[in-house]
């Protein structure tokens, strides 16, 4: 809950030191002045904020990719269904560690992209300021679409497949407790998984979108 600082009453002096300085928060971009966040238990959790109309509008892109194969894959056996998501993932970071210049240099501007799968297919996203998002989810896109997401995918033994797959491997024992014994599998998986069949899923995945939407 947020209040204005005129109708708690509370001098500036008053107000505890806090590394939270500016807050964007929804209608609170057209005025300025100072707001008092409220834990519901005591005045002033995070300390005042300033409300202000930033230089650089926020912005928000996202294309959402149709696509039945996600919840398809939950229907065959696990090995299958393993196999297929290990290589989906290592696809998915491959994509990403293509286009890792250009998104660290945003991510400097406060730009952040994001490559992710669900039921329902798949969704590329950027976010930060307005005049960035757009030029850098068409980069992403570029690198997921080029020869139907192969080009991406590094080669066999090289130095960047080890790393996409660390980072894979990492991704699944964190998440070892939800997954059970799917877990072992998943990692087994991407152990196993070489570049090829992850381009041969990068290539079934784009075969399967029926349909697209750009928020």
């Amino acid at each position: 809950e947020a209040r204005s600082r005129s109708s708690v009453g509370l001098p500036v002096e008053r107000l505890p030191a806090s590394a939270l300085s500016v807050a964007l928060l929804p209608g609170c971009v057209g005025e300025r002045g100072e707001i008092s966040i409220f834990d519901g238990k005591r005045d002033n959790a995070l300390a005042a904020v300033t409300c202000f109309r930033p230089d650089t509008p926020f912005g928000v892109v996202l294309l959402s990719l149709e696509s039945d194969r996600p919840s398809a894959l939950r229907a065959v056996d696990p090995a299958a269904t393993s196999a297929s998501a290990a290589c989906g993932e290592l696809w998915k970071l491959s994509v990403l560690q293509a286009i890792a210049e250009p998104a660290s240099l945003a991510a400097r501007c406060g730009v952040k992209v994001e490559l992710s799968f669900h039921a329902r297919g798949a969704r590329l996203a950027a976010t930060g300021g307005a005049s960035r998002v757009g030029p850098l989810l068409l980069a992403l896109l570029a690198s997921a679409a080029e020869e139907k997401g192969s080009a991406a995918v590094p080669p066999d033994a090289s130095l960047e497949m080890a790393a996409v797959k660390r980072s894979a491997t990492a991704s699944v024992r964190a998440l070892r407790s939800r997954l059970g014994a799917a877990a072992d599998r998943r990692i087994a998986a991407i152990d196993e998984a070489s570049a090829s069949g992850v381009r041969s899923e990068a290539a079934a995945f784009w075969r399967s979108v029926r349909g697209a939407q750009l928020l």
